[in-house]
Order: C-alpha cells, then structure tokens, then sequence
C-alpha cells in the first residue's frame, strides 16, 4: 500500500504514544504579499524544531521534520501524495509591486485583439507604464495580462537606475486622470527655502482656509511658478476605515512625499495636495525679522473656509482633542459654559453660550498659539510654532526656525534613504520599523545641511557565548548603527586630515588633541522615541496631553536593558537585574544619555580628538517635552566634576510637525524585518546586517564592527606624525584631573588636557586595553555609572571582558 503520511501525522502519532500533544506556533511572517515566507516553531515535550515555508502549511510540514529528525525518526518518501506544490509568483502583482516602489505610474492595460474560433480564443492584452509599452498573448485574457507583465517585468529590470518613465508623446487622458494627475512642471530639484512668486507668497501669507477641491490645483500652479514637478502615487491598500490612499512626490530639494487618504480617490488626492500645500508653506517661511503678515493683500484662491475651528485642530494634532466642561453658570435661559482644553503643555479655556462656541474659542486661541494658524476668526502671525527644550548652542533660534531645521533633517534622512535604496536596485531594504541618520551642519546656514550617515533596525542578536572576536554587532537599533557609522566618518576624517585639513572636519588643537573646525556641528534624526526611558511612558499619557502627569514616580529615569526575542526593556532595579531574559545591552535611551556625557566619538577616537557632542535631536514623532530630555540628560543634572574636556551635553530636542512615515503607505507599528542597514557618506553603497546573527548576509563582520573600527583606528595611529616609527601607534594621554563643565566650552573644546604625547602601546595590545588607556574617558565613565547607582536609577550592565580581548595586526 502506497504510504500517505506526511511529517505531521507521523509526528502526531508518536507524541500521542508519549501522552502530549505537539505545540506549533507562528513566529515570523515576512517577504512580499505575492510571495510570502512563513517561520513556524514546533514543539513536542522538550524538543523544538523550526521550519520555513512559503506557506503555513510547508513551514509546519518542515517543523514537524525537524522533531523527528531530533528523535531520530524515519520519515519515508510520500509515494502516492504529491509534494506540495508552490504556483509561481503573479507578475501582475511583482509589476505592481516594482512601479509602487519606483514611484512610477501604475500599469495600464487593455484588450487589443480577439482572435480564433470560440473553441480555440487567442487574447493580447497590452500593459502601459509611462511611456514603456508591451503585449501579451494567450488563451485567456488573465494569461494574456500575466504575459504582459512578465514582458514589462523583464523590459523595466532591464533598465538604468536612473531611466525617466515619462509619458510618450501624444499620448491622452481622460479629463478626470488629467485633474487627478495634474500635469507637471519639469523637475529642477529646486529650493523652497525664500522662494519668490506672486502664488507662493500668497501661500506664504494667508491661511489654508479654501476647499478641499482647490488643492490639487492651487498645488499644480505653484508647481508651474517655482518650475518643480508633481506626481501622485496611488497605493493599492486601503487605508484606515477602507479609505483610498495616495502620495503626492514634490521633485524639490529635498524631495518630499506628503500622504492623503480620503472616501474617494480624487478626495484622497485633495487631502495630500493640501498636506503638500502645509509642507511647502512652512519650507518657505521667511526669516523671523520678516514675518510681518501684509494687511493689503487679497487672495483670489481662497474663498471662506468651510471648517470650523475645531475641525482645523484635530486636523492639527496626532491624538484626539479633549474637550472638558469647567463651569456651568447662569439662568437655564442664559447659560454660560466655560470649557477648557490641555495642548502641547498649554491649557486653554473660553466661555460661551454654548458648549459648540466654547470650544470653537478654544480651537482658535490653540491654533494662534500653539500652531501659529489663522482661523477666520483669528488675527496674527502665520508661521508654525514648536516649544522645543532649550539650548545654550541655539539660545538665539527661535521656534519657527527650529522647527523648519528640524523638518528640513527629516526630510534631507527621509530622502537620502530612498536615493541609496532605489538608485542601487535595493527595493526590499527600503522596508523599516525604525530609521536614524545623522547630520552635519557647518555655521548657520541650513543650506550646509548634510547626510553623513544613517541607519535602519530594531533588533539584537541572541549570542548564547560571549563573543571575543569583535566581529558581532550585538546591539542594531537604529540609532546605534548610526552613531558606529558616524565613528567611521570621523575616522574617514581624520584620515583626510592627514592628506589634505583644509578638506576635513578637523582643526589642530592643544599638543596633539584635534577638535572640531569652528561651526562644524552634528544632529541626531530619530523616527521615533528611542526605547527605553525615553518612551516608556509616552503610550499611557497617549490621551492626557503633553506634559508628564506622573513626574515624581520611581520609574521615571530608571535604566533599563533590551530583551531577548523582543523589543521591550527590562528595568535595572531590583531582583529585575537577574531577570534571565534581558541582554547584556542598555537601551537607546540610556545610551544616548551616556553620550551626551562621554560624547559620541567613544573611548578609541578620544586618543586623538575632544569629545564630540551632538547639537540636536530631533524625532519624526512622538515627541514629548517632559520624558525626552529627562532620559537624554535631565536624570544627570547632578553630576560631579568632570574631567577635562568633558560636560553634560543639553542638546536642542524638537519634534517635527508630520510623524514619520515609512515609505509608499507601510505601517511605522508593522513588524521589523530582520535586516539593519546603514550608509555612510564617501563608502556609497548600502551595508545589510542580519539582525539576528549581527553579521552581514555572506556571514562577515560589518564595516561598523568593533573588529573593522579598531583595524582603522590602527591604520589611523600609523599615518599619524606622532606615531611615526611605532607599529601600533601612540596615544595622547589625557590627564583625569577634574574640571567644571563651563557653559562656555563647545564640543568640549575649551579645557583640553595640555599633556605632551606619549607613545604608550604596543604590538598585540588588545581592544579593550587601548580603550582603558583612555584615561579621562574612563574616569569619566566612572562617574557616569557612579551617578546612575547614587540616584537609585539602577545599575549599568557590562558585557563580559572577555568580549573586548581581541586584537589587531596593523598593517604596515
């Protein structure tokens, strides 16, 4: 008898022979919506076995395998059963997916010819993308199309990085494409910073307060005059409530993408055309001394707002208003009503006769105040507001200049992250749960803004041994990725400042210290709250405003380590110290806070430079003025002298005026794919981790290991005049001596230890012993932890010594 049995049911007979059952769960769903890979977890007593599939089903046919081959079980050959078969992938779906992610229109297709008796039909089906056309032929009209595709599919990978879609000439819409499509402008990439023009000013001064219906058209005329295209991107999911979804792609500089959504799609268009119409009235603010509203100017595209005020403000805000009755007062004839209302740390109150003109008093004042809108009611200056933390570096910038420089960092990472992604033919690493980046400012000028680094992640790998080899990134969080890039930037730097200082970011500074050129400043971009204190309490205030209604609690400030097989933390307080599934890994608030003391040049840079600190934060949402800068630094205000060199960095924190979004529709709460990736400026091309293993795809060490930063630091100390004659190089020694952290020092330049060089390593020095021979940064650290425990806020976790016992072999 042919046999039947597959390796679930043998597995299910041999447990029922033992009295259990085998357990399978779901653990990861990943890849595209046509061709999906499913991980499933088996478990039979105390054996676990894992199998992968391209469905549910081949992955738990592949889990059950896996026990049997633990239990030594022989699986024999299906005779009569077919294996499982896996239908090829739908190049209607892969062609959609493709142009989605080029930004490309979406394909047209249509029935052009109908061949061959009714027994025996023969269909061409042809496909449009932008100026690009193919045909298919087959017996049906749904093979016809798939053929089609597969030919578009092919002609499009075909292609340069680089190629233009177009549309070919002569070729026609209907009126209701061409309105919804609005014909563009061509692309110059130009500014919208001070940008001139008779409809943009008009923009510029005088509210959004016109239909909806107008936007896609007051858009394309603006457009036309600042001579920039425009192009919408319908999604194919629908969005929240079954909405329509669609982009609108500003081809400025930078490039920005705004979201709509709406019941129908020409609604949903309107909607991002008026997201875009908000973006490019805040880029072309002017500077502060000239944002006197003009009283002689007549609009003649905006017509009397059909919104309320109310209506405006929800549109305003990330959660929803709450409204609360204070007083009821009067005869029941003559009522008055005083309400009031919590926003962005304000409380706002107003009276009426009714409830309804209460608030509507309310919404204007918040709108005036806190958002720097005009409803038709309000008289005032039109320019966007923010109440970011202060700063001793920009105690002079306002907060419409801060809040543009921070739209501006957001959206120079947003599109840098594209670019290196699209323009490579790297699609599917365009996907993210979190994104960080860093950028370079020089003076003033936001022109000077640059990328010099980011990064993508959420995850960390689980070593079950202490790794000593220096190869694994443990921790691939975004921002940590981001910071590691930027310690090979300022190493790249100083490489160049040995070739060339002009060209470098580094001045000569005191016996050998090198220190940032005058002006030259960084800014840390992160696309949510960095996990741990940070933004551990922002989920249950959620709907209580945004100041901190709990400040005093004992959570508040306390360290806390990443998890195994999560993205939760773990306190360090308490018996939760030996909890048995945190990591050796702090959080990235907890991190980020230690940087704003050590700085982010870390213990090997220090030989050679002063401590670098960042200028900025700034996040693409959630931003919560109380919890941020308490995890970033308010926790360490008490700290005690610290050495030379070093202070308690306050950088400037502000959030952005959209939240975050992950390219083309993808939900930021989506799970994390199980890649990082970074870029770092001058090195080109993108770097992939495997999250899981903290090694790259074909299993080597990252660009931005310790193995790979300790091996340039090593090179770096060869070039170096002071280490000439020597194999491992020198160091600077710098002197622990304690100092005050005078406000006046920048970037730690203003009390740099005046010891002479010293040539103290040798041959075969391990990592760990070139970092100890830091030795202000380590006494520095000191403290650092020392505050933690004395504040009652936890104590920090080391990894194992044995982790950093590694060396390098320079090369000569």
């Amino acid at each position: 008898m042919a046999n039947c049995k597959t390796a679930v049911s043998i597995l299910q007979e041999h447990c029922a022979r033992q009295g259990m059952t085998p357990i399978y769960n779901t653990i990861s769903q990943e890849g595209l919506s046509h061709q999906p890979k499913f991980t499933i977890n088996c478990t039979a007593g105390q054996t676990v076995g894992t199998g992968e599939g391209v469905s549910k089903k081949s992955a738990k046919q592949a889990a059950a395998e896996a026990v049997l081959q633990q239990w030594e079980v022989e699986i024999p050959k299906l005779d009569s059963v077919k294996a499982e078969t896996v239908d090829p992938p739908n190049p209607v779906g892969q062609l959609q997916e493709l142009v989605t992610f080029l930004g490309w229109r979406r394909p047209e297709y249509d029935e052009i010819e109908e061949t061959g008796p009714p027994h025996d039909r023969s269909f061409v089906i042809g496909v449009t993308v932008g100026k690009f056309k193919e045909q298919g032929t087959d017996k049906s009209k749904r093979l016809a199309k798939r053929t089609a595709a597969k030919a578009m599919l092919e002609k499009i990978k075909a292609l340069p990085p680089d190629t233009d879609p177009g549309i070919e000439p002569g070729t026609t819409k209907s009126k209701k494409k061409q309105a919804a499509d609005a014909p563009a402008a061509k692309a110059t990439g130009c500014s919208l910073q001070f940008a001139v023009g008779q409809n943009i000013d008009r923009l510029r001064n005088n509210p959004l307060n016109f239909p909806d219906a107008q936007s896609c058209q007051i858009l394309q005329l603006i457009a036309v005059e600042q001579n920039f295209a425009t192009r919408y991107i319908d999604l194919p999911e629908p969005g929240p409530n079954n909405q329509y979804q669609c982009l609108v792609e500003l081809q400025t500089s930078p490039l920005a993408v705004c979201h709509g959504t709406g019941q129908r799609l020409d609604s949903a268009h309107a909607t991002a055309a008026r997201n875009a119409l908000y973006y490019i009235k805040m880029m072309a603010q002017k500077p502060p001394d000239a944002l006197i509203v003009p009283t002689d100017i007549k609009d003649e595209f905006e017509p009397p707002s059909h919104k309320n005020p109310v209506q405006m403000l929800n549109e305003m805000t990330v959660t929803p208003l709450d409204f609360s009755m204070v007083d009821k007062s009067g005869p029941p004839h003559e009522p008055v009503y005083v309400m009031s209302i919590q926003l962005d740390g304000q409380i706002f109150t107003a009276e009426g006769k009714k409830k309804k003109e209460a608030k509507e008093a309310i919404a204007r004042k918040a709108l005036l105040t806190v958002f720097g809108i005009k409803s038709p009611d309000n008289d005032g200056l039109l320019y966007a507001r923010t109440r970011p933390t202060p700063s001793v570096l920009y105690s002079t910038w306002s907060a419409q200049k801060a809040l543009i420089c921070a739209n501006l960092i957001q959206n120079l990472i947003e599109a840098k992250l594209r670019e290196v992604t699209l323009n490579d033919g790297q699609h599917r690493y365009l996907k993210y749960k979190v994104l960080a980046g860093i950028v370079q400012s020089d003076g003033e000028a936001v022109e000077s803004l640059k990328v010099v680094c980011l990064a993508t992640g959420t995850k960390c790998p689980l070593a079950e041994e202490p790794h000593t080899k220096g190869t694994i990134i443990h921790d691939c969080h975004a921002e940590v990725i981001a910071r590691r890039c930027l310690k090979r930037y300022l190493m790249e730097q100083l490489l160049e400042y040995q070739k060339n200082p002009r060209s470098s970011v580094f001045d000569g500074g005191i016996s050998g210290i090198l220190q940032l050129k005058e002006g030259i400043r960084f800014h840390l971009y992160i696309s949510c709250p960095p996990c741990g204190d940070a933004s551990s309490f922002i989920k249950e205030e959620r709907n209580m405003g945004h100041n901190d209604v709990h400040p005093g609690r004992g959570a508040r400030g306390i360290l806390r380590a990443k998890i195994k097989q999560g993205e939760s933390t773990i306190p360090l307080t308490g018996k939760a110290t030996a909890a048995p599934e945190r990591l050796f890994t702090m959080t990235c608030s907890d991190k980020v806070a230690s940087w704003n003391v050590l700085g982010i040049q870390g213990a090997l840079l220090s030989h050679l430079i002063a401590p670098v600190y960042l200028s900025s934060v700034v996040l693409g949402m959630q931003y919560h003025p109380d919890h941020l800068p308490r995890a970033l630094y308010g926790r360490l205000t008490d700290l005690p002298d610290l050495p030379r060199g070093y202070k308690l960095n306050k950088p400037l924190m502000v959030g952005t005026s959209r939240p975050s979004q992950c390219p083309f529709g993808a939900s930021p709460v989506a799970k994390a794919p199980n890649f990082s990736i970074n870029w770092i400026i001058d090195l080109d091309n993108i770097e992939v981790i495997k999250t899981d293993k903290g090694l790259k795809e074909d299993g080597s060490s990252s660009r931005v290991s310790q193995e790979k930063l300790f091996s340039t630091y090593m090179v770096i100390m060869n070039k170096f005049p002071s280490s000439k004659g020597q194999t491992t190089g020198g160091s600077i020694k710098q002197s622990p001596q304690r100092g005050s952290s005078s406000k006046k020092d920048k970037q730690g330049k203003g009390n740099v230890s005046k010891e002479k060089p010293q040539q103290n390593f040798k041959v075969g020095n391990t990592y760990r012993e070139v970092k100890e021979k830091a030795e202000a940064y380590q006494e520095c650290k000191k403290i650092l932890k020392a505050t933690f425990l004395s504040e009652g806020l936890g104590r920090w976790l080391e990894r194992p010594k044995e982790c950093d016992n590694f060396s390098i072999v320079p090369d000569q």
